[in-house]
């Protein structure tokens, strides 16, 4: 993952992060990656809001503790997507919306959520509400 970059948006719930995300977390600063954790089940509103207020650049910066500009405060920023269907499409969706690479980490691979280049959204109630299309699949899937 260090050819995607040095400054890493880790989307995922808490459940995987207790279970894995922290250990990844971990073994990132080693190789230089400086990785912050963005968990969905407590910060999907406030993503959403950042989306509709044209403000999730400087959000995102806010939540890895750097400030300025993307291209001189982030270094090489990317996404990582560790988890099920949800974090992997939240972090799709943020990758593209920041127009930047996502790496995912799926905890099952039951179905080509990891692999595919779209994202289903759903309602704050869980009700599907469209597909998100992108021009690009993940640079990398990552299955152990």
């Amino acid at each position: 993952m260090r050819r995607l970059g040095n400054q890493a948006l880790v989307v995922t719930d808490q459940y995987v992060y207790d279970l894995v995300g922290k250990s990844l977390i971990s073994n990132l600063t080693v190789v230089g990656i400086h990785g912050c954790p963005f968990f969905i089940d407590s910060q999907r509103e406030a993503f959403a809001e950042q989306m509709r207020a044209g403000t999730l650049t400087a959000w995102v910066a806010d939540l890895l503790g750097v400030s300025g500009d993307k291209e001189k405060e982030f270094g090489k920023f990317f996404v990582i997507g560790l988890g099920g269907g949800g974090a992997l499409d939240v972090a799709k969706t943020l990758a593209h919306a920041l127009q930047v690479n996502v790496a995912v980490l799926p905890t099952s691979a039951a179905t080509d959520a990891a692999t595919s280049r779209i994202s289903v959204i759903y309602d704050e109630a869980g009700v599907f509400q469209r597909y998100d299309y992108y021009e690009t699949n993940p640079a990398i899937v990552l299955v152990d």
